[in-house]
């Protein structure tokens, strides 16, 4: 389902990202959080950014959904758990 109104599946959209799955995410972000540590001096604020919480149209949220639940927030509680 698409939020735009104009949107078609398939029709402009020459490359795209596949949703990761809850593990996939976790490690991700646990690979941020360790790869922040490592390098402080090329990340002075020690923050990772973790693209946008409402961007449902776009595929990168981390809002719980009807469809998909609250997944993407366990996994980024998974990731932080698992970088500690």
């Amino acid at each position: 389902m698409f939020w735009e109104t104009w949107q078609r599946p398939n029709v402009g959209i020459e490359k795209f990202y596949q949703a990761p799955t809850e593990t996939e995410l976790a490690h991700h972000l646990a690979g941020a959080v360790a790869w922040v540590e490592a390098h402080p001096d090329a990340a002075p604020a020690k923050a990772a950014l973790i693209y946008a919480w409402n961007e449902n149209d776009e595929g990168g949220w981390l809002v719980p959904t009807l469809k998909d639940g609250n997944w993407r927030l366990q996994a980024i509680k998974n990731g932080l758990q698992r970088a500690r």
